[in-house]
């Protein structure tokens, strides 16, 4: 939950930037004369110079401001003559800022830009590759794709790790029956979930389909780096990612197989084997016995006959 009002602040924040950048722009002199000083990161809201005064306003608001308000320069007065004032030494001169306040932290026009090309999410690198913004992409890998013994950008270490981060979040799926989020912006730049999952039960191809999209980030990223993975590379890749996650689901206890329904249980424990058992009845035993010996007696006899008929 946590994750997610997070995420919600920090896209309300970028689109107070962006929308504080564009009227800049739009209206130039409002920032020539002091008016504009800057954005409070913690209310979003603009702070402006109105008349000798500090204020803090929302965007809306001053995007709203009425021409007829734009502040006045401030006018100096001229002195003739500079009255005598007895001489201070230097060190007893104290310089009060009534503006000052040590405790308030402001983000001043200067470092907007900053802020609007900070990458948070799997959507932010992805922009920031597309555009070739290699001095943010390289602020964000250099937060968890340093090489231990050369401190230097490895690029396969980001891939490892979103590669692991994406498993990961597939077993996740499998086993509380949830689907990914195809959007971009719903990951870290890490690949990490920042959203609820929607409850739906998915086939694990689709999962690994979806989250295989966020190694592709850094497949792209990677070119940037001069390091380019062919079509066979990337597809070889997915075989053995697609492997893992099953490791990992059979490891588990995960993987989901066909069992017979109850029913089909039932009707097989219904089901009669005919086996072929011996006749223990004595009585059909003597029968048979005593029909046989009567054939053999009748056969012996019918011989003896023929042979005593043929010496007469």
């Amino acid at each position: 939950m946590d994750n997610v009002i997070e995420m919600d602040n920090v896209i309300e924040m970028d689109n107070v930037i962006e929308r504080l950048r564009n009227y800049v722009k739009d209206n130039p002199e409002m920032a020539k004369n002091g008016f504009i000083k800057g954005l409070d990161p913690e209310t979003k809201k603009v702070v402006i110079i109105d008349n000798g005064e500090k204020k803090f306003i929302t965007i809306d608001e001053l995007e709203n401001w009425n021409s007829n308000q734009t502040p006045q320069e401030e006018k100096i007065e001229v002195i003739d003559e500079v009255p005598s004032t007895p001489s201070i030494p230097n060190e007893q001169v104290e310089i009060m800022i009534e503006d000052e306040q040590p405790n308030e932290e402001i983000e001043t026009l200067d470092t907007l830009d900053a802020q609007a090309n900070q990458i948070v999410t799997l959507k932010d690198m992805q922009e920031a590759i597309i555009s070739k913004n290699e001095v943010a992409i390289n602020k964000a890998l250099e937060t968890f794709a340093l090489d231990e013994k050369t401190g230097t950008i490895n690029i396969n270490k980001a891939i490892k790790t979103v590669t692991d981060n994406s498993v990961n979040n597939v077993v996740n799926c499998i086993r509380d029956n949830t689907d990914l989020p195809s959007d971009l912006s719903a990951y870290d730049m890490k690949g990490n979930l920042l959203t609820q999952p929607l409850q739906s039960e998915v086939e694990l191809q689709t999962l690994v389909d979806k989250s295989f999209s966020n190694i592709l980030v850094y497949v792209e990223a990677a070119k940037l780096k001069n390091i380019v993975y062919d079509e066979k590379q990337v597809q070889a890749a997915k075989t053995k990612y697609f492997t893992s996650v099953q490791d990992r689901l059979n490891v588990l206890g995960l993987n989901k197989k066909e069992e017979p329904t109850v029913e089909l249980e039932q009707n097989e424990s219904e089901r009669k084997v005919i086996e072929l058992k011996p006749d223990t009845n004595i009585k059909k035993a003597g029968f048979a016995d005593i029909l046989i010996l009567t054939i053999i007696v009748l056969i012996y006899a019918a011989i003896i006959i023929n042979l005593v008929s043929k010496l007469k």
